[in-house]
């Protein structure tokens, strides 16, 4: 699943990460049940969304940003698209099902050859 959005010229940086990650994923359909790209759910729209085949019952959600100050705090870009997942609701409709047995949330900040991850269960 690949969005429309997933080509918006707002943030182009970003999106060549946001494809980037998506093509990656794209590869590991032996895991992965679903997994869709820019999909609406909450107050805004969740980056990549994946679904675990061998773990029936868990969702994975990623927040992706990008900056190209490498003297930012990349940890704390990743932390704030974990906030932003939790400020916009994108897990809401998910931690209220009874045949989802665990929500967790990744913010990632590129920054050049560079990524960093944060993490949070949220479920």
């Amino acid at each position: 699943y690949v969005s429309i959005r997933d080509f918006s010229v707002n943030a182009p940086k970003e999106n060549y990460y946001h494809g980037f990650m998506n093509g990656l994923l794209a590869n590991g359909t032996s895991l992965i049940e679903e997994q869709k790209s820019n999909f609406e759910s909450g107050n805004g729209y969740i980056d990549l969304i994946i679904k675990s085949l061998k773990n029936r019952g868990v969702i994975v959600i990623l927040e992706l940003k990008q900056t190209d100050d490498e003297n930012k705090d990349k940890f704390l870009i990743a932390e704030d698209a974990i906030a932003q997942i939790i400020s916009k609701k994108y897990a809401d409709p998910y931690l209220k099902r009874k045949d989802i047995k665990a929500v967790h949330s990744y913010g990632i900040c590129f920054c050049k050859k560079e990524c960093t991850v944060a993490g949070k269960k949220l479920k």
